[in-house]
């Protein structure tokens, strides 16, 4: 026999613990490159459609109602979404890493 019980235990779990750095640096760089494409798609879209208000500004802050400056309000949204989605994807590999042992 070439091993041991507790040899070939010892090598099953290495093996594992590697396999499972690899699985997270592919996650890391997956989640890497969708931060970095969307912020590029991002700054091209802001300078694409604009990126300053125009208009004249009351005292009761009604600029937000300018036609002008819905672009802010959808940039916003849509970070958060965005936002949520790579906070929920996280959370869903961080879970079914742990929960598959």
């Amino acid at each position: 026999m070439k091993y041991s019980k507790d040899e070939a235990l010892d090598e099953i779990m290495k093996r594992g613990k590697i396999i499972k750095k690899k699985h997270d640096k592919r996650n890391t760089v997956i989640l890497s490159s969708a931060t970095a494409l969307s912020a590029f798609i991002l700054v091209i879209a802001v300078s694409i459609f604009g990126g300053g208000a125009a208009g004249t500004y009351s005292a009761y802050g009604s600029f937000v109602l300018n036609n002008d400056s819905i672009q802010y309000v959808v940039e916003a949204l849509a970070t958060f979404l965005f936002g949520s989605v790579v906070t929920i994807a996280i959370y869903k590999i961080r879970n079914s890493r742990y929960t598959k042992r």
